[in-house]
């Protein structure tokens, strides 16, 4: 398993507070699996992987935020990066494979569920921050 030589660390909820999305569990299932595959997938060895969730009452949201130290991605295609059929050059150490449909499936899979998905990089070599947005019921 790729997860192996990287470290990958599950922060805690910052609220204690039980609430709960409304959903398909195999949909959401499939969109957390999609981004943590692609941030270990993507991070240099002995790198990092974050997953965070935090509960927010106030707004009624649930966010779930997969943060990784890895090779990042350019501002040229940052807005690109949920399209059908998109990849980003990578270094040549990483093969991509797959036809670019990954996160533009979880994109409509957070959508339909009521949510938002966000992408954000510092640029090439300094990772990516993937943020889901989910509606609490």
């Amino acid at each position: 398993m790729q997860a192996i030589a990287k470290i990958v660390r599950t922060l805690q909820a910052t609220s204690e507070e039980c609430d709960t999305v409304l959903g398909d569990r195999d949909r959401l299932q499939q969109i957390i699996r999609e981004l943590l595959a692609n941030a270990i997938k993507f991070t240099f060895k002995e790198g990092i992987v974050e997953v965070r969730l935090d509960i927010d009452t106030i707004d009624s949201l649930a966010t779930i935020q997969i943060k990784d130290t890895g090779v990042g991605i350019s501002a040229e295609f940052l807005p690109d990066v949920f399209d059908r059929f998109t990849q980003a050059e990578v270094p040549s150490r990483h093969s991509p494979g797959g036809l670019g449909l990954g996160l533009a499936i979880a994109r409509q899979l957070v959508e339909l569920h009521g949510g938002t998905i966000e992408a954000a990089s510092e640029g090439e070599g300094r990772g990516a921050t993937f943020t889901i947005k989910l509606p609490l019921i």
